[in-house]
């Protein structure tokens, strides 16, 4: 586990040396695993493919900016790289200086000006106000405290500015294989501090937090719940014993039908990744 913290709520408070350990440990990550488009997004990455298509269905939903776009947790800069022809002002927050030097590698030479910045998403080194359109994707489920991380986003983004976060949640798939297996099922142990759920996970509830407890959280922290999303909705496992489901379940995969996933009623409520559209009160 993480630094030794146990994944059973949204807040840490944690101790200085946490936080020096806490940066260390994702320098590590960074040099270790390598550029995050090769090791995530590439064919080969761990994502599946998953992680380019919740990149452009929040491009897809990012509104018109005529001032600052912020991507906190910006990684390697992927997301600020596919957002330069749209976005001329961007800032990129990472807490790992190596990854911030690869992102400033690919977006040398791109239009417009970029700032990036070495930071822990709870104490961004930004002015009050001072971003129109900000995405924190697949970040807070890393941070040691999701309450000063919100109220940090919120304090850095002008009133009535859009914040687009997304978190790993639990699917129908890795729902049914915790319940058939008892064991946890998608759930990173080594760098995620928790992970999300719509419903309740009895066989280990200190590994997951609510989605609603995180939308309660969100609305606390100064934020309007515009739209909720989802990309990725993964059926159990009993679906693809054959060649033809596997095949239906394959087309899942494309936007189109993920999108109709996205309007069932219960199913909506497990996507790979959970999408919010924000704006600050």
């Amino acid at each position: 586990m993480l630094l030794g913290l146990q994944a059973n709520g949204m807040t840490r408070d944690p101790a200085p040396e946490q936080e020096t350990a806490f940066r260390e440990f994702y320098e590590r990550v960074a040099r270790e695993g390598g550029d995050f488009d090769d090791s995530y997004y590439g064919p080969g990455g761990t994502s599946g493919g998953w992680g380019d298509r919740l990149l452009d269905h929040v491009i897809r939903r990012l509104p018109g900016c005529d001032g600052v776009f912020a991507d906190i947790g910006c990684a390697d800069g992927r997301l600020l790289v596919k957002t330069a022809d749209r976005m001329r002002r961007r800032v990129g927050v990472d807490v790992s200086g190596l990854r911030l030097v690869r992102a400033r590698a690919k977006l040398a030479g791109l239009g417009g000006r970029t700032q990036l910045l070495q930071s822990l998403v709870e104490r961004l080194p930004l002015t009050s106000g001072s971003i129109a359109v900000a995405t924190c994707l697949e970040t807070l489920e890393h941070v040691l405290d999701i309450e000063r991380a919100l109220a940090e986003l919120r304090r850095v983004l002008r009133p009535g500015g859009h914040l687009v976060i997304s978190v790993p949640s639990v699917t129908l798939r890795s729902y049914w294989e915790m319940f058939r297996l008892r064991r946890p099922f998608y759930c990173d142990e080594h760098e995620h501090l928790r992970e999300f759920t719509a419903r309740p996970i009895p066989w280990f509830p200190h590994m997951f937090v609510l989605t609603r407890e995180l939308e309660r959280q969100l609305t606390v922290s100064g934020f309007t719940i515009e739209e909720r999303s989802g990309v990725g909705y993964l059926f159990p496992r009993w679906a693809e014993r054959t060649a033809i489901t596997r095949r239906l379940f394959d087309l899942a995969y494309g936007e189109r039908v993920n999108a109709v996933f996205g309007r069932v009623p219960f199913v909506r409520r497990f996507p790979k990744h959970t999408v919010y559209h924000l704006r600050a009160r």
